[in-house]
């Protein structure tokens, strides 16, 4: 019986006799695992992304909104929610540490010669605390001046560089509108979400200065939303749990009344994140491993064909000792080694393809050791389940039939 070492020789040396084939057959296979391996890295990437700048915004926060549309120009319906409802909850609720009432509003801000539209949220000083925020430059505006309806604000990196060319902006006084307002801090840049919205585009000022001065609230005290900040997240349930029971007295909603406010939290959105991405990416990774069968039935089709052009030669293996066996094991080797070769060389274009792209499209990628396991290994199971038949094919010819076969 002919040793194993001297079949793999014999395997290798076929394949080098036909070497554009050989290449060929590959293809589908390199293809096939690249896409794989580029398809998750990218999906796993911008699912790392998404996630840390939802935890940026403060894992911890929960978000009280109104079930009655917030509109741009402060009309419509009244706003169920109110600043009484924000004190209340910092007061009454003991899993909470910050409870920030905001009112939001798109304007036309100006300095000099420049101007830029962007948003504008009237809070209070638990708005850093609930959003996990910080100033990088300057202050937050004071207790007094958020009583006082202050003409004041702080300003988001991105109004930072289109209002004032990233100069120094402390101090400097911009129009909102036809109001004036103080600049007294720069925020800490946060960047921009997955879909695009800029975190950064927007300009902080007093509630009382949103409501009072510059949009004129419709009913007394009106909100949009309010950001809480729970002491711990083991304690969201229970922190949300005292204020739906707070809101629900403090709104007089009775049991068969729907209820005129909903909560959310940012908890509860990072795993809908990422239970969306795993479903994605596993879909997408499906399907791109389709052309890992399709390559699979290439390198069937290829070693049928070599069976059939080495009859001659499998009869002479056969006449001179070889045992169906050896013939069996060749023919599988061959296999092996053209999808295993092919799924490193997947390997490679995969992992560059995928820095490639990060480069070009600024997106950041993860790249999965489980899912390169997966990818290359499936390409040797590929290997041995599509060169299986064609090997037993092989080692099932009559050594004087094939001897004879031209």
């Amino acid at each position: 019986m002919v040793g194993p070492t001297e079949i793999a020789f014999i395997a290798v040396r076929a394949l080098r006799l036909n070497l554009m084939r050989s290449i060929l057959t590959m293809l589908g296979i390199v293809i096939g695992v690249a896409a794989v391996i580029a398809i998750v890295s990218i999906a796993q990437g911008a699912q790392q992304q998404v996630s840390d700048q939802i935890k940026s915004m403060g894992i911890n926060t929960i978000i009280v909104s109104p079930d009655t549309p917030v509109t741009q120009t402060g009309g419509g319906p009244p706003h169920t929610l109110n600043s009484l409802d924000a004190e209340a909850v910092m007061k009454r609720c003991s899993a909470v540490t910050a409870a920030a009432p905001t009112w939001n509003q798109s304007a036309k801000v100006i300095f000099g010669n420049r101007n830029h539209q962007t948003s504008i949220t009237g809070t209070t000083g638990d708005y850093l605390v609930a959003r996990k925020w910080s100033v990088r430059s300057g202050r937050f505006f004071s207790a007094d001046e958020e009583a006082m309806a202050a003409k004041v604000c702080v300003i988001g990196n991105t109004v930072w560089e289109k209002l004032f060319a990233k100069k120094y902006a402390i101090g400097k006084v911009l129009r909102i509108g036809d109001t004036p307002c103080r600049v007294v801090g720069v925020l800490q840049s946060k960047g921009r979400l997955a879909k695009g919205d800029d975190t950064d585009d927007v300009i902080l000022i007093p509630l009382k200065t949103a409501q009072w001065r510059l949009f004129g609230a419709t009913y007394p005290d009106e909100i949009h939303q309010i950001f809480v900040h729970a002491k711990d997240t083991s304690l969201i349930p229970t922190a949300e749990k005292q204020i739906q029971d707070l809101l629900t007295r403090r709104h007089k909603i009775t049991r068969k009344q729907d209820k005129d406010f909903s909560i959310s939290n940012m908890k509860e959105i990072l795993d809908a994140n990422k239970e969306t991405m795993n479903i994605m990416t596993a879909l997408l990774a499906a399907i791109t491993s389709i052309s890992l069968v399709v390559g699979g039935i290439g390198i069937m089709n290829i070693m049928l064909v070599t069976v059939t052009e080495r009859t001659r030669e499998i009869g002479i293996r056969m006449a001179v000792g070889a045992q169906p066996m050896d013939i069996m094991v060749q023919f599988v080797i061959e296999a092996v080694a053209l999808s295993m070769t092919g799924g490193m060389l997947g390997f490679l274009v995969g992992i560059v393809g995928s820095y490639a792209f990060s480069y070009f499209s600024g997106w950041s990628i993860v790249i999965s050791p489980l899912a390169v396991f997966a990818a290359v290994g499936s390409s040797a199971v590929v290997g041995i389940s599509f060169g299986l038949y064609p090997a037993l094919k092989a080692s099932r010819l009559e050594p004087i039939q094939a001897l004879r076969y031209e």
